[in-house]
Order: structure tokens, then sequence, then C-alpha cells
């Protein structure tokens, strides 16, 4: 017969296993509760930037301090233009109804991620590269690419160099801070190609200091190469050289979080290109919605038949004033890149699959 020390022994281990088991019980509980209240909150949080800018009935969007050719710069009546620009009116219309919904906000290039995070800004629609640091250090999520492009080095064609190897001992300028510098110069090193980086704060004074001669070649992003010899160049006397140098993926970004509003941005940057493989036009659209012979896919996009704002919150016709007040994505590249621009840029691989592009929709199901 156990002695009353071992009783005591016995009831003490008892004891604790019992309050041990309550303390388990306790604590599954109280996470399961505070799992479920930041669900709850996260689900709220999710939905409060894009009820604000309901609210509000405008959406911020970013531009930069000094016009960007192509993307975002002014025109003769005083009205911002441009890719980017483009892109955000079309994300307006989707959300609020009317591209005169977005809102322009003049923000530096060096100050548009912290816009971004301290809300001074909707979304950040500013040539902006999606990339790991961003991505996961600097609490953004990035869209479905709007917009592909990769650095590229242009020179003159007196130095009669036809491709990167050739720039042996060259000087090259170059924009501090920008991943396309970076790339450059990790390529040419992978190469073996001795040179030397010129770097400036603004992409403007890189320009000038290749104009006036200080350096051999200017790398930016190609189609930062592309507009500067189109507007402040001889075009027959400076060659872009053919290597597309780390291909990046240009996106929409908003604050982590941000689920809902990161949903709208796709899907009507998904409408633009849709719009596009389907043939869908601002000018024809209406056609194509009143055809019986119209498919399923394009009436489904169109609105004709209903589903695509479910999940939104939005009507069935969303898409539709989206296409009909910015045009498809073939339309607004054209205007503003392509042939009806100043710069006639050949879209490249910023067109659908099926012509032998990037740009891809997810199904409109």
């Amino acid at each position: 017969m156990p002695n009353n020390d071992t009783v005591n022994q016995l009831r003490s281990a008892r004891d604790v296993s019992v309050t041990s088991d309550l303390s388990n019980s306790l604590v599954k509980t109280m996470t399961a509760l505070t799992f479920l209240l930041v669900g709850t909150f996260a689900t709220s949080s999710r939905a409060a930037s894009l009820d604000a800018i309901k609210a509000r009935g405008t959406l911020l969007c970013p531009v930069p301090t000094a016009p960007y050719p192509g993307f975002s710069e002014i025109d003769a009546k005083g009205r911002w233009t441009g890719l980017d620009i483009d892109i955000c009116r079309s994300i307006a219309t989707a959300l609020l109804g009317a591209p005169s919904k977005a809102e322009f906000v003049p923000i530096s290039w060096a100050d548009r991620v912290p816009a971004i995070q301290s809300g001074a800004i909707d979304i950040l629609v500013m040539l902006t590269s999606w990339v790991r640091s961003r991505d996961v250090k600097l609490g953004l999520q990035f869209s479905n690419p709007y917009y592909y492009d990769g650095a590229q080095l242009m020179v003159p064609f007196a130095l009669n160099v036809y491709s990167a190897k050739g720039l042996y001992g060259a000087t090259i300028c170059a924009i501090s801070g920008s991943t396309a510098t970076s790339d450059v110069d990790d390529y040419l090193r992978g190469l073996a190609v001795k040179h030397d980086m010129l770097t400036f704060d603004r992409s403007s004074s890189a320009e000038a200091a290749y104009q006036a001669g200080r350096c051999e070649a200017i790398a930016q992003f190609g189609a930062g190469n592309g507009v500067f010899r189109a507007t402040q160049l001889k075009v027959s006397a400076h060659r872009i050289l053919p290597e597309v140098i780390a291909m990046e993926p240009q996106s929409v970004a908003v604050k982590q979080g941000d689920d809902s509003l990161l949903d709208m941005v796709n899907w009507t940057i998904a409408a633009l290109v849709e719009a596009d493989i389907l043939g869908i036009t601002s000018q024809n659209l209406d056609q194509v919605a009143a055809d019986p012979k119209a498919t399923p896919e394009q009436k489904r996009l169109l609105g004709v038949i209903p589903g695509i704002g479910s999940g939104f919150g939005l009507d069935d016709r969303w898409a539709y004033r989206v296409i009909k007040s910015e045009g498809n994505y073939g339309e607004i590249f054209d205007r503003n890149l392509g042939q009806r621009s100043p710069y006639k840029m050949a879209p490249g691989f910023n067109q659908p699959w099926i012509e032998g592009g990037l740009l891809v929709s997810p199904a409109f199901d």
C-alpha cells in the first residue's frame, strides 16, 4: 500500500495533469478565436481600400513630377496622357464608371513606393518593375503585368558597335538606382566586358550626358531609349543594340492586404487584353454586342451574357464601359507608344500571345 507521501505525490501529479489539460484546452480555444478574429479583421481590411475609393468617388494614381514620354506626359491641352495614364483610367472606369474618376497625384520616382505605403495614392501605376524586394520587403502586392520591357543599350552609329560585346572599355551613362543599370552592369561583367558606369539621379541628366558625348552608350529600359531617340536624337544616327537584358514585367502595385482592389486591377487588365484577342475595339463593340453571330466569349465580356460583374459588386457592363472609353490593349499601346504616337515603337512582347507576344488573359468564365 502506498504511503501518504506517495498518495500526495499522485494527487499532485493528477492535479497538474488536469490543470495542464484545462490550460491546453484554453490555449486551443483562444488560438481558434484569435484566428477567427484575425481572419475577420483581414477580410475587413481587404475591403477597406476598395470601400474608401468608392466612398470618395475617385481613384488616386501617381504621375511623375517630370513627364515620362509615352507613359505619363502632358499633351497640348494640358491633359495627362500615356500608357500608365490609360491603365489608371481603365481601372477607374471599371470601379467608378468613368475615366474622369481618376485623379492624378504628382510623385517623384523615389517617393512612389512610400506614397502607396502611406495611402497618398490608391494604386501605383508608374512604370514599376515587379521585383522580389518590392514584393517581399516593402509590403506591396503586384498585379499581372501590363507591360514587358528589358534593359537595352544605345550607341551612336559612328561607334561601329553592333552588340554589347563591342563595348569593352566604354563609359555607359545610366540612372542611379534603376534596375536597368544593375542589370546592364551584371550582364557586361558576365561577358567580361570591362566598362565604367556613369550614373545620374534623373533619366534626363543621363540623356543629356549621352548627347554631350560624356559616354559611349546609354543604358535604359528599351522603351526609354526608344522614346529618347525618337524625340531628342536623329534616329538614323543612333543604334539600339539587339540584346534585351533581364526582361522585367511592369505591374500595378497595391498595399499588402488589398486583395479585393488587386482583383479588380487584374481583371481590368485582363479585359483590355481579352478584348484585343477577341477583336473587340472601342469602335466596334456595339456592333459586336448586337451581332447574333458573336461568340459566347465576346458576349460575356460585353455583358450580353450575364455574370461578369458577379463577385466584384459591379454590374455586367463594367468591361464594356472600359473598352468603350479607353479601347482594348492594342489601341492603348498604339496611341501612346505605337504607330499613332510620335514614337512609332513596335509592340514586340506587348501584344497577345496569339500574335507572338507575352500578354495573356485569364478566362472570363
